[in-house]
């Protein structure tokens, strides 16, 4: 069960940070800035999608962890690739909340994977 629940925080905070990802440009005030403004709304919304996706069904689909950590290290590199002009907001926002979506897309994915090979877990028994 513990695993489950790893699974579970761990896709609920993405979810969150898809939502804040969404916001920010409007928060922080960048919306102006076509690059980060629409990085940030495009991956905000695909993580929100992969992580309902995943939450409606926890110990599968482990597959859309792993996307959402390859969209966490594609914020971290987006603000150089995209060249968001040395703004600092958009940066650190992208990279501090690109940090936090790959670790925990692959915390979800290994709480999953180890839920499924434990007895008892909902998973198969080995």
């Amino acid at each position: 069960m513990a695993q489950r629940d790893n699974a579970a925080i761990a896709t609920n905070v993405n979810i969150g940070t898809g939502v804040w990802l969404v916001i920010a440009p409007f928060v922080l005030g960048y919306a102006a800035l076509a690059a980060p403004l629409w990085n940030d709304i495009v991956c905000g919304a695909l993580i929100i999608v992969l992580g309902g996706i995943r939450r409606s069904n926890i110990l599968r689909y482990e597959g859309l962890s792993y996307t959402n950590a390859g969209i966490g290290a594609w914020l971290i590199i987006a603000p150089f690739v995209l060249d968001y002009g040395g703004l600092v907001a958009p940066t650190w926002n992208d990279v501090a909340v690109g940090i936090l979506v790959l670790i925990m897309g692959i915390w979800s994915a290994s709480a999953s994977r180890n839920a499924a090979h434990t007895p008892g877990a909902g998973g198969p028994r080995t």
